[in-house]
């Protein structure tokens, strides 16, 4: 009797079970088509700062292929191998046949400077100024992927002429060196047309007052050379003067003092060379274009 019931038990939890796998949900597992898929990506930030290797700055994926991401844009704040052309020019106009070495030297044709222009369009090169590009060796902003400084020396008409219109016919800026003397005389510019000049948003810089080599001048001719010539632009024309170009290429240490201590910021030399980070701001160089330049010798000076 006791072996009957604990058999008729069994048989009665046995039912139980197996009526229950029968009534129970199961719910299906959807598989989405692999395109619809959303990987399981894990980015690490990363802080460009001076001297960080290359190696570091590839972001970790977890679970996931990398194929297909956008990465988000890094900001560099400097790299350390950033280097930035600053190109040189002075009259900006058609010459003779017969022309002399010296101005083949200092001038480039309009056709010339046009060419130029478009080539640095084409290939992808921004024009900045030199607060830029303070602030990009500074890590205070991002420098472009292809940055270029041009500068225009002497304040000569031609440059507003025909360097102007080309300029903004491209979007480029530029920053003209102007010598304060010459102001209204001759082949050079008039303040009317600095103004406009700075009106279109090229900087305007200092030159000295009357583009003497200042190597040779006292600690007192050198410091009124920098600070009158500063302060007549800045009446005249209502922006601030904080940038330079030593005349003929020509500093010494008490140049370079006299410019720190009255409030400029740059000062570019005649050193044929590019700009590479870290330099200082007073003994930046500048690379020449001329007369008889190439769009091959103009592209190599990019280099």
């Amino acid at each position: 009797m006791r072996s009957a019931s604990r058999h008729f038990a069994f048989i009665l939890i046995w039912s139980l079970v197996w009526l229950t796998g029968c009534t129970s949900q199961s719910t299906p597992t959807t598989l989405l088509p692999s395109s619809t898929q959303q990987p399981s990506v894990t980015i690490t930030p990363v802080v460009l700062l001076p001297g960080t290797p290359a190696a570091a700055l590839t972001p970790t994926s977890v679970g996931a292929s990398s194929a297909g991401l956008v990465p988000t844009p890094l900001v560099t704040a400097p790299p350390t191998n950033a280097t930035v052309p600053i190109l040189m020019y002075h009259q900006v106009k058609d010459l003779p046949a017969n022309a002399s070495l010296d101005d083949l030297t200092w001038t480039v044709s309009p056709a010339s400077l046009d060419a130029q222009l478009g080539y640095l369009a084409e290939k992808g090169y921004t024009s900045i100024s030199f607060d830029q590009l303070l602030d990009g060796f500074g890590g205070k902003a991002p420098l472009p992927s292809k940055a270029v400084v041009l500068t225009f020396d002497d304040g000569w008409k031609t440059q507003y002429t025909s360097a102007l219109p080309l300029l903004q016919k491209y979007k480029q800026t530029a920053t003209f060196y102007v010598v304060s003397s010459y102001m209204g005389y001759g082949a050079y510019f008039d303040w009317n047309m600095t103004k406009e000049i700075a009106a279109a948003g090229m900087t305007i810089a200092g030159h000295s007052i009357d583009h003497s080599d200042l190597s040779k001048k006292t600690a007192a001719e050198v410091d009124r050379q920098l600070r009158e010539s500063k302060a007549t632009l800045e009446k005249q024309l209502g922006v601030s003067v904080t940038h330079f170009a030593y005349p003929y290429g020509a500093y010494n240490s008490v140049v370079v003092d006299a410019l720190k201590r009255d409030g400029y910021r740059t000062a570019t030399t005649l050193n044929p060379t590019l700009v590479k980070y870290p330099i200082s701001p007073y003994l930046l160089p500048r690379i020449r274009v001329s007369y008889k330049d190439t769009l091959a010798d103009f592209a190599k000076k990019l280099q």
